[in-house]
């Protein structure tokens, strides 16, 4: 595949992402208080669950938050509204989180089994982070501190010091920069509670699906439509390893030296792809053009604002950004159409 199907490709996935957002945004809370009229609480809402998210049946554990969260406020207990409440009731959102596993679990775990290869009594939405990636635990007051008990501790803490979320996320140059210090900053970073992948999905709900900037915000160049990468996961890779999308910008051998196809390491001995490995990467294919390095140049220096001095190479991660520049189309329609792809042709299993 040559750069220009590669960009037709591009735009095509992103019109089929347009034709289909509402199928593939998060389903919010029945809560008056979490909606974009409240941009502030929705922006806890979405940081929460982008923790959350990382979790083994993505579906199951928006369910899971959004039924706590809905029985939380029919309490009269807002955690959201006024987080120091997550901590007063502690172990009523314990309770209640064992009690909801439970309902979700009989209405997932049939399903995730048949697409995982794997049995319904071994569904559990309790995960925490291992060396070898995304683990589950039986340990609910782990699990609890550690993935509902870290996020809450920032918004609380951003809250006691009268500072939104919202202003510190909007406080760094770009939305690219932003997802990195969701993770790495020295007084609000949430450690390994977030990786790559769920720190780019809060920044494409934040300024795609919900686009809950200030207006400050929307008039800097690095708080646009393309200003963040996209989340890559398993399930977008299948569709761009398949369609030929990422065989553009280089061959199957490099991208087993990156570690990004894991021979036989998936269920059955199929092969295991792990796209975010390819994050930083660089293109060794069709990236030498003077007009599409130019595009990629203006990307670096004033959307994703990363770099400000001579680059090396072309990161593959960040191609569909530039593809789509000059295009009617957004990063967010395009990781919105792989979303959508993947609903139809790609199993949720990661072998």
């Amino acid at each position: 595949m040559d750069r220009d199907s590669a960009k037709r490709l591009t735009t095509e996935i992103a019109q089929i992402g347009r034709d289909n957002t509402e199928a593939v945004s998060p389903t919010l809370p029945d809560v008056s208080e979490i909606s974009p009229s409240n941009p502030e609480v929705l922006t806890r809402y979405l940081y929460l669950m982008a923790v959350l998210d990382q979790g083994p049946d993505p579906k199951g554990v928006r369910m899971l938050l959004n039924n706590v969260v809905e029985r939380l406020y029919s309490e009269g207990i807002p955690i959201l509204t006024e987080p120091d409440l997550f901590f007063e009731h502690l172990q009523r959102v314990s309770t209640l989180i064992e009690e909801e596993h439970g309902v979700v679990k009989q209405a997932r775990a049939a399903e995730w089994a048949e697409s995982n290869e794997s049995s319904p009594e071994d569904y559990a939405l309790y995960f925490s982070q291992s060396r070898f990636g995304m683990q589950t635990t039986d340990y609910i007051g782990f699990y609890l501190m550690s993935r509902w008990g870290t996020p809450f501790y920032y918004i609380s803490r951003l809250s006691n010091e009268g500072k939104t979320v919202r202003e510190f996320i909007e406080e760094f140059d770009s939305c690219e920069i932003m997802t990195d210090k969701l993770k790495s900053h020295s007084k609000y970073g949430l450690g390994k509670a977030i990786g790559p992948k769920a720190a780019h999905l809060f920044a494409k709900w934040y300024v795609h699906t919900f686009d809950l900037r200030t207006q400050s915000a929307r008039d800097r160049p690095g708080w646009g439509q393309y200003s963040y990468e996209v989340p890559f996961d398993s399930n977008a890779g299948r569709v761009l390893f398949r369609t030929g999308w990422l065989l553009a910008w280089a061959d199957l051998d490099e991208y087993r030296n990156w570690n990004a196809i894991q021979t036989e390491a998936g269920r059955g001995d199929n092969h295991y792809i792990r796209v975010t490995n390819i994050r930083g990467s660089g293109a060794t294919k069709h990236v030498e053009d003077p007009e599409f390095r130019s595009a990629y140049d203006q990307l670096l220096t004033q959307l994703l604002r990363t770099k400000t001095s001579q680059w090396r190479k072309v990161e593959i991660q960040q191609i569909p950004n530039v593809l789509l520049l000059d295009s009617e189309y957004t990063l967010g329609e395009f990781d919105d159409g792989l979303m959508s792809i993947c609903l139809v042709e790609c199993k949720t299993a990661s072998g």
